[in-house]
């Protein structure tokens, strides 16, 4: 998913439009001013409207009622957290990580609640993959937090350049965003991958996004 359409995602859940600043801030895409470029292009694609807001000074991104045809092809799920949806919690990410990898034939361990160790050790054959997880929370900087702490726990458990690690997150723009921006480079050297979650009609499903 491109920062594009993590915008386009937000302004989506938003009717009454966003400024740039929140944007950036509920989307994960930074700095300011690379959200500030894409929301001229799409206004200049005839995607959205950028007029002055309330706040003095503020302009102000929102999607014309007009446009829902002319969007370009995204995920269906929403990536904003939404008011009266539960929210996934980290035992919800870790089954639904566990029952993919089953599915896909890896003899799970799973670490529930708070007990100590990585919270999800896969093994098949000769491959050995250990995940950190995390849920998701109303706070947009308690979700940063976690991510970071979650990559830092996941950093200090890499013992062996034979083995693959990965971080399991909640599918939202928070989450998704602060993914996004870490470099390639790190994600390869480090064997790291990110499997999202999110509600559907079955239960939870899992997108796995492999570096």
């Amino acid at each position: 998913m491109t920062n594009q359409d993590l915008i386009l995602e937000v302004l989506k859940r938003y009717p009454e439009g966003l400024d740039d600043d929140q944007l950036s801030q509920l989307s994960g895409v930074a700095p300011r001013q690379q959200v500030n470029q894409i929301c001229r292009r799409l206004e200049a694609n005839g995607v959205i409207a950028r007029e002055a807001g309330v706040a003095l000074g503020k302009i102000v991104n929102r999607l014309d009622p007009g446009i829902p045809s002319k969007l370009p092809a995204m995920s269906p799920p929403s990536l904003a957290i939404v008011p009266g949806v539960p929210l996934v919690t980290e035992d919800d990410v870790k089954r639904a990580i566990r029952d993919h990898l089953v599915e896909d034939g890896w003899t799970v361990k799973v670490n529930w609640g708070g007990q100590r160790g990585i919270d999800i050790r896969a093994v098949r054959g000769d491959r050995v993959l250990d995940i950190e997880a995390k849920g998701e929370v109303p706070s947009h900087q308690q979700m940063g937090n976690y991510f970071l702490n979650a990559l830092g726990e996941l950093l200090q458990r890499m013992d062996s350049p034979g083995k693959e690690y990965g971080l399991a997150l909640p599918r939202n723009a928070r989450y998704v965003g602060l993914a996004n921006r870490l470099p390639l480079w790190v994600k390869q050297h480090l064997k790291l991958q990110f499997f999202f979650v999110e509600r559907d009609q079955d239960g939870f499903a899992v997108h796995p996004e492999g570096h």
